[in-house]
């Protein structure tokens, strides 16, 4: 390689490492900046934790009766695998927005979304930021109060080791379902409605 080409190697690669680092500074912002907002929210953060307490514990005790009635276990689950599955998978439920979709319809309907298209950056990623910035606060309460309860309820987890893990696949479960809703509202742009693809969804 002559010295021209890797000096053009080296100014080219400049204003693609300069774009990855505003990438990552926008991602940061938003996601920052949305997180604070729900925070700041103590009021509404108090529902989510109290409600998710609810549904956890009716959805425990369901299962724990039917896994008793059956000898302690379901389908080769003990009944302090279950329990931590519900604990987890409601964590991940609870702290997404229920009308997530409705309310992007509404927007496409009138005409918010548009104007946001109109933006240097893309309108979508930023919703999907904002909405991940939006349930990073909730999941971390819905987990530490899961985890509590299952703790009281049924003890320490089947197998502490995985729960690294564990925490990895509830945020990209609750990114990836942040995602979903935003394509599945998009359908708004032909039906002018959202409330149809939210029943679909569900």
């Amino acid at each position: 390689m002559s010295r021209a080409d890797v000096i053009e190697a080296r100014t080219s690669s400049v204003p693609e490492a300069a774009s990855s680092g505003r990438t990552l500074i926008l991602i940061q912002r938003v996601v920052g900046t949305a997180s604070r907002r729900v925070v700041g929210e103590r009021s509404g953060m108090a529902v989510i934790g109290l409600f998710y307490l609810l549904v956890t514990a009716v959805l425990a005790s369901l299962w724990l009766t039917a896994a008793n009635a059956n000898g302690g276990s379901i389908a080769g689950y003990s009944t302090v695998a279950i329990v931590w599955y519900v604990a987890t998978t409601e964590s991940g439920t609870i702290s997404v927005p229920m009308r997530l979709i409705e309310d992007i319809g509404i927007d496409i309907g009138s005409g918010q979304i548009a104007a946001e298209m109109q933006r240097p950056v893309s309108g979508l990623w930023v919703r999907v930021l904002t909405e991940v910035g939006t349930c990073l606060p909730r999941l971390v309460l819905c987990v530490s109060v899961g985890t509590v309860f299952a703790s009281v309820l049924v003890g320490a987890p089947p197998d502490i080791s995985t729960l690294p893990l564990a925490a990895v696949s509830v945020v990209l479960a609750v990114t990836l379902n942040l995602i979903a809703q935003h394509l599945f509202a998009g359908a708004a742009f032909w039906l002018s409605d959202a409330k149809s693809t939210w029943f679909l969804y569900q």
